[in-house]
């Protein structure tokens, strides 16, 4: 028997066996030609008045790239052993992050999905795509923090900011995508969140951020 292609190839392709004539493959079937796509030792066994006769046999190898992630509180881990990496933003069209080619990742935005890129044994897929949620952006500190009420929510949602001047209010889903943004804002805001479908949102103010639920 012969091949089409070759043997070695990534997970998700096929090499085609043939010169089968009138045996059975070691996988079945009776055709000339078979797609192979799992790793294997193949050849033809011939029987006839004779006996048996076995060809020669072809070695496929099947190259798989292990995209498994394990999740952490606040980071992203790729089980991929010996292998290179290129972390995504999942929203936003799956941008690759500059510079973010480690094993370990560690967002810096508040909240979105990610995914890794992988690149192993000359083969290269994706992952899937994993939200990750922190409560507080990196080098927050508790002054002037300012105060959600009531949390959870329900129709309305007060912002307070003591005696400090708010400035601009975002507030952004699970998802990173901003569903609320006001500039110019007083010391204390009333927010009208009856329109926002219930889960975990993040409130964000002069750098600072609060988580609240809708119910």
């Amino acid at each position: 028997i012969s091949t089409i292609g070759n043997t070695t190839f990534c997970e998700g392709s096929t090499v085609m066996l043939m010169g089968n004539t009138g045996g059975t493959w070691s996988s079945g079937g009776t055709a000339a030609s078979i797609n192979v796509n799992q790793t294997g030792n193949y050849f033809v066994t011939t029987t006839n008045n004779c006996g048996s006769v076995v060809s020669n046999t072809i070695t496929v190898i099947v190259n798989s790239v292990d995209t498994s992630v394990t999740v952490g509180n606040d980071t992203l881990f790729a089980n991929a052993i010996n292998a290179s990496y290129q972390w995504l933003q999942c929203n936003g069209n799956y941008i690759a992050l500059s510079g973010d080619t480690n094993q370990t990742f560690t967002p810096t935005q508040l909240s979105a999905s990610y995914a890794v890129v992988v690149t192993q044994n000359s083969c290269v897929d994706t992952s899937a795509c994993y939200p990750i949620i922190i409560t507080s952006l990196p080098n927050q500190d508790k002054e002037g923090a300012f105060i959600l009420i009531p949390n959870p929510a329900t129709s309305q949602l007060i912002v307070d900011n003591g005696e400090l001047k708010i400035g601009t209010i975002t507030i952004q889903n699970t998802l990173g995508e901003i569903v609320y943004t006001k500039t110019n804002c007083n010391t204390k805001e009333t927010i009208d969140a009856s329109g926002f479908s219930k889960g975990v949102y993040f409130v964000m103010v002069n750098k600072k951020s609060l988580k609240f639920v809708k119910e």
